[in-house]
């Protein structure tokens, strides 16, 4: 209801909505040491086959659970590699229904977390609770003291907090990004009936940047990026699939046809793709590659003109880093 009221009454112009991003921007980057730390220890727990695992609470919990979904279709994660759970769960997504009863990997809520991912927590796993200033009160400390406690006890997961955490044992935690914003200097920003929704849209713009920091180098340092570019995508849709094939086309400097067929070439798993495949329609394509992993990265090394697509499937199995891959073959 308070986000209703927020974009339905408000009233200050665009240049306020930007300076006021400006000041927040500025804040968050001066986190920049804690949120790195956050970044190598989530870029560890990646790489040495652990999982990063947000633990949210209200609008800020819901931004986590959107930085984690985009994971498997930007970086090609694995499902379970990002998860996000809720206080609350689908209550608080404003859910009558269980997602489960449809799809029983959908669990949401700390519940879940408790009984489906507590018993699996190992060493290599990172626990992160985001959590907001307005969110915390009595119920939620508790909440979030007693989850502490047992995280602890399962075999020594990584601790990290986002936000405001509640009065817990700081010990607990390896580091915890704490963006605080400048109220008295925000507030000249916004509108004077609405200061409350203001802070809360700036608080969650903060720490969607940081959480989307902290993702997306965690995927940089599993391998999943090469020149800038996010190479291990899913090509689930028309957009990704053309985008995929355009960075074929780029790396390889090949023409768009070639790319294609390097691209084709992954997703069938066949060194020599028939010529009807290349004029079949998209949808085709992306059904066929919905399940298939390392699509991209397949296709960059068969573009190189060094690899059939055992070999660099080969490849890609004892190093999954391509860039390593390609500098092992003097090719980067």
């Amino acid at each position: 209801r308070a986000h209703q009221r927020y974009y339905r009454q408000r009233k200050i112009g665009v240049a306020e909505s930007l300076l006021s991003y400006m000041v927040v921007y500025s804040h968050t980057f001066l986190q920049c040491k804690d949120i790195a730390t956050m970044l190598e220890l989530a870029g560890h727990s990646l790489s040495s086959g652990g999982h990063v695992y947000y633990l949210g609470v209200n609008t800020v919990g819901i931004l986590a659970l959107i930085d984690a979904s985009e994971c498997p279709p930007t970086f090609g994660a694995d499902y379970n590699d990002v998860r996000a759970f809720l206080l609350g769960g689908n209550a608080m997504l404003g859910l009558q229904q269980d997602l489960t009863t449809k799809d029983p990997d959908l669990v949401l809520g700390w519940d879940h977390f408790t009984s489906h991912f507590l018993p699996k927590l190992t060493q290599q796993d990172l626990v992160v609770f985001v959590l907001s200033r307005q969110d915390v009160d009595t119920k939620v400390a508790a909440e979030v003291s007693g989850m502490c406690s047992s995280i602890c006890a399962q075999k020594g997961a990584i601790l990290v907090g986002a936000g405001a955490l509640p009065e817990v044992d700081s010990s607990m935690f390896k580091c915890c990004i704490r963006i605080l914003l400048p109220r008295q200097v925000l507030s000249s920003y916004w509108s004077s009936d609405l200061e409350e929704e203001e802070e809360a849209v700036n608080c969650e713009m903060a720490m969607k940047w940081a959480l989307n920091a902290v993702s997306t180098g965690a995927h940089i340092m599993k391998g999943k990026v090469l020149c800038n570019r996010m190479v291990d995508l899913q090509l689930s849709n028309d957009k990704l699939f053309h985008r995929g094939v355009k960075m074929v086309e780029d790396f390889g400097r090949l023409s768009k046809q070639e790319a294609l067929k390097c691209v084709l070439s992954s997703i069938y798993r066949e060194d020599n793709v028939e010529a009807s495949l290349l004029v079949d329609r998209v949808e085709k394509h992306i059904a066929n590659a919905a399940h298939k992993t390392k699509v991209v990265p397949l296709a960059l090394l068969i573009s190189t003109g060094r690899f059939s697509i055992r070999e660099a499937s080969t490849a890609l199995e004892q190093d999954p880093v391509i860039r390593s891959v390609l500098a092992r073959h003097a090719l980067h």
